[in-house]
């Protein structure tokens, strides 16, 4: 019995190992490409928004779980005049942060529509 445990446990570990099979090649068309609004009223703050645009879902992904600095310059939309209406108002949003926007001061929080339009360049 001694003798053929090691030998048991070796043919165990190698159906195991090899259990994942090859990867398929995939040739799928891109998506189009669409834009995605994110946005945050923070209650008696500012308005946060995101712009970014759509990508497939294996795009941009050449190594697992890391995403290169072209990539999120393709995704991030930095060249944007964002403004929003509010209770017959308007403010126009600064950029901060690379495809982040916000409001130049506190917006009162106030049930009812936020309408934004976008111009990107």
């Amino acid at each position: 019995m001694k003798a053929t445990l090691p030998y048991l446990l070796t043919t165990c570990a190698l159906l195991l190992l090899s259990c994942e099979p090859p990867p398929i090649p995939l040739e799928l068309d891109p998506p189009p490409t669409k834009l995605v609004v994110s946005s945050h009223l923070i209650p008696d703050g500012n308005l946060v928004v995101v712009l970014t645009r759509t990508f497939g879902t294996l795009e941009g992904m050449s190594q697992r779980d890391s995403v290169t600095g072209a990539f999120l310059k393709k995704i991030i939309v930095e060249d944007a005049l964002v403004t929003v209406f509010y209770s017959g108002k308007v403010d126009t949003l600064s950029m901060v942060q690379p495809g982040v926007y916000l409001t130049n001061s506190a917006l009162p929080y106030q049930k009812g529509n936020y309408t934004f339009l976008l111009r990107i360049s």
